[in-house]
C-alpha cells in the first residue's frame, strides 16, 4: 500500500508540473527535465530532444541525453548515457559512463564501466563486459564470457573462445586470452 501511495504521489507531482509547450514543442538546444515516462518514443511526457537527468521509464523511450536512472523495455539515448540503463536492450548512440544492463546493451562509441548482457558491444570498452558474446573495437580491462572479441586488447578475455585481431602472437585463444 505504501509503495502505491508514493507512486501515485510522484506521478501526480510529475504530470502536474508539465508545462504545455513539453508535450507539443521542440526542446530548447540542451533543455533538460528530471523525470520521463514513456510508452514509446513518439508518446512521452517530454518529447526525445530533452535531456533527462534524473530518471526515465519507458517500454520504448528515446532521449538526448539521459544521466541517472534509465529502466524500461527498450531505451536509448540520441548522444551519452551516464548512470545506470537497465532493460531488454539499452542502447547508446554515443557513449555511455556507468553500467549497461540488458540481454542486448550497446555504446555505439565508448563504454566506460560495467557492461553486462547477452550482447555487449561497443567501439571501445574501458571496464569489464560480462555476457555471453562480448565485442569492441579496442577493449582495455577484462571481457568475460562465452565467445569475446577484440581488435585492440590491454587487458584478459576469459571465456570458450577469446579473439584479439590485432595482437602479435596468439590472436585466438580458448579459455584465457591476454595482451598489456
Amino acid at each position: 500500500m505504501k509503495k502505491l501511495v508514493v507512486l501515485s504521489v510522484v506521478a501526480t507531482l510529475a504530470f502536474a508540473s508539465l508545462p504545455a509547450a513539453a508535450q507539443t514543442g521542440e526542446a530548447k538546444k540542451d533543455e533538460v527535465k528530471y523525470f520521463q515516462l514513456s510508452l514509446w518514443s513518439s508518446l512521452q511526457v517530454y518529447n526525445k530532444d530533452y535531456s533527462i537527468h534524473g530518471v526515465r521509464l519507458a517500454i520504448y523511450g528515446v532521449n538526448r541525453d539521459v544521466f541517472g536512472l534509465d529502466l524500461g523495455l527498450i531505451v536509448e539515448t540520441k548522444r551519452d548515457m551516464k548512470g545506470v540503463q537497465l532493460g531488454f536492450i539499452t542502447w547508446a548512440r554515443r557513449n555511455c559512463v556507468g553500467w549497461q544492463q540488458s540481454f542486448i546493451s550497446v555504446a555505439k562509441r565508448d563504454m566506460t564501466g560495467f557492461q553486462s548482457g547477452f550482447f555487449n558491444g561497443a567501439k571501445k570498452a574501458t571496464g569489464f563486459q560480462f555476457g555471453l558474446f562480448n565485442m569492441t573495437t579496442e577493449a582495455t580491462g577484462f571481457q568475460l564470457g562465452l565467445i569475446n572479441k577484440a581488435t585492440w586488447l590491454k587487458g584478459i578475455q576469459i571465456g570458450l573462445l577469446n579473439i584479439a585481431t590485432e595482437k602479435d602472437s596468439f590472436p585466438i585463444l580458448p579459455i584465457i586470452n591476454w595482451s598489456f
